[in-house]
């Protein structure tokens, strides 16, 4: 893994050409499992005020999970995460999105 500053990201993201975007990491992925079981979930935590927050908070509300979510504040620390496709995966590169949550 590499990290990048935020002011990185347009190059980056650039360079990476098509992307299918969703969002993951562990609780998320986790919420998602529980609510393909049938069980009942929820998040709380910080979005960002931008698309990624955005994207993040509507997939979740889509798996039905309660949401109790602060926004934060603009120049607050953001994270993202990128991965490539794999050969049984070569449609396009996708890369799973975070909440973009502070440190």
């Amino acid at each position: 893994m590499t990290l990048i500053e935020e002011h990185q990201l347009s190059v980056f993201y650039n360079a990476m050409g098509p992307t299918i975007e969703m969002s993951g990491g562990s609780v998320a992925n986790s919420i998602a499992g529980v609510a393909a079981l049938g069980g009942t979930c929820g998040y709380i935590g910080k979005v960002a005020d931008d698309e990624f927050g955005e994207r993040f908070t509507h997939d979740l509300r889509s798996l039905g999970a309660e949401l109790d979510l602060a926004i934060a504040a603009d120049g607050e620390g953001v994270t993202d995460a990128a991965t490539s496709s794999s050969p049984t995966t070569p449609s396009a590169p996708w890369r799973p999105t975070s909440a973009r949550p502070t440190s």
